[in-house]
């Protein structure tokens, strides 16, 4: 039974593809020249996709400096032994074996390395703190002996020319940001306005995308290498809520269709198949939004972010209950 939950479609209930902007003005995804446009904290600046040049968001604060601008050679020297998977079939070979047979075949990309925990002790890059990510910092703040573990959201992208992302909105409805270690990626995002935004990702560049955003992605030169995280906070902490209830209510639904009544191993158990969906669970986000307003002590929490938790702390009430948590919480927010 575990299985059959193990590639849930969150989204399947909002099926659109590329033809539903068919018609749709093309515009420039907005560039960001400053770095005082970059930290505004303003709710406005995380609605719709930017890029960000190397001047901006230069990559020696936060990738590692050691490659010496041979990031082929350098990760093959770290990782060659590592087992990956490529492809859209997900075939594992490892990193050695892929770059000497397969890494210029399009089809066979390689998406979604979780390059920080592939080898212990490796970690190529950080959050810039220029993103603030919650997950992140409770990920690596916290003791997590007793927790089941959140992993991390942090991967590494390597294709050939040709090589896509094809039309998809990112897990979780998680902000995102991907930054070019080399080569170059063209954008294109689906506004809800059936407007399309457009950009050309060079090396150095850093592109953010926004919640619940659909994009497609293509490699427009053989070695484009990138780098790229999943994160939340204030500002989309009530999307994520509302995707991981309709993840755990579909759960439920079906093991009570498979014969579980309604008991707290019912609970138990969804909450396991959430996690084991999502690396992520009700429970998990109750305790990230815990810590985040903790260590803020909502200084830096603005009106629309207060609104947003409580507006994902009702969401996950409707089906997951832990007074403790969320009283604590409401009571940092009154």
């Amino acid at each position: 039974m575990y299985l059959r939950y193990c590639n849930i479609e969150m989204y399947a209930q909002n099926e659109v593809d590329e033809t539903h902007w068919s018609e749709a003005e093309r515009k420039q995804v907005r560039r960001l020249e400053t770095r005082q446009e970059l930290f505004e904290s303003k709710p406005s600046l995380w609605r719709e996709p930017f890029i960000v040049p190397e001047h901006v968001l230069n990559s020696r604060d936060f990738v590692h400096s050691s490659f010496d601008n041979d990031i082929k050679g350098y990760l093959l020297d770290q990782l060659g032994d590592c087992a990956v998977t490529v492809g859209e079939e997900c075939c594992p070979v490892l990193l050695r074996d892929w770059f000497r047979d397969f890494r210029l075949k399009p089809e066979m990309y390689l998406r979604d390395m979780h390059v920080n925990r592939v080898k212990k002790g490796f970690r190529l890059f950080t959050t810039p703190s220029e993103f603030p990510d919650w997950l992140n910092q409770y990920c690596t703040e916290i003791d997590h002996a007793t927790d089941r573990p959140i992993l991390d959201f942090q991967f590494l992208y390597w294709g050939a020319a040709g090589s896509k992302t094809p039309f998809h909105r990112d897990v979780m409805g998680t902000f995102s940001w991907s930054h070019n270690l080399c080569g170059m990626k063209r954008w294109n995002f689906f506004l809800d306005t059936k407007a399309i935004l457009e950009c050309t990702q060079g090396p150095g560049e850093t592109v953010f995308v926004p919640s619940q955003c659909f994009h497609t992605v293509v490699n427009l030169s053989d070695d484009t290498i990138s780098i790229n995280q999943n994160w939340l906070n204030q500002f989309n902490i009530h999307k994520v809520a509302e995707q991981l209830v309709a993840d755990t209510v579909k759960v439920r639904e079906d093991l009570v269709e498979y014969g579980m009544e309604e008991s707290q191993e019912l609970v138990e158990q969804v909450e396991s198949i959430v996690w084991a969906n999502n690396s992520l669970n009700l429970e998990n986000l109750l305790k990230v939004i815990d810590f985040a307003t903790d260590i803020r002590g909502g200084r830096s929490i603005v009106d629309e972010g207060r609104r947003n938790i409580l507006l994902a702390l009702d969401t996950i009430h409707d089906v997951y209950r832990h007074d403790t948590l969320t009283t604590r919480i409401r009571s940092r927010l009154a």
